[in-house]
């Protein structure tokens, strides 16, 4: 099952998250970098650069089939140019 919730994706396998930070650590990091435009922020995102394709994930969110970052994944994929990135 997923184990998600308001404060972000905690597995149901981990314990590690009980003292964790509710997100507030990503905040600078989230002012001061700044990715390709997705949608998502600067947690997942892809670019080019020349034939090479390059893609973000983020572990600190869900990215079990059918959330919201898997579905993006997929997408992204199926956009790629196979004919400028042909592998």
């Amino acid at each position: 099952e997923k184990a998600t919730s308001p404060t972000g994706f905690h597995p149901e396998w981990s314990e590690s998250f009980l003292d964790d930070s509710r997100g507030e650590c990503g905040v600078p990091f989230a002012q001061r970098f700044h990715m390709p435009e997705s949608g998502n922020g600067n947690f997942w995102y892809s670019f080019a650069f020349g034939s090479i394709k390059f893609i973000v994930l983020s572990t600190e969110h869900d990215w079990t089939k059918g959330s919201r970052q898997h579905s993006w994944l997929k997408q992204t994929l199926q956009a790629v140019d196979r004919y400028v990135t042909p592998w």
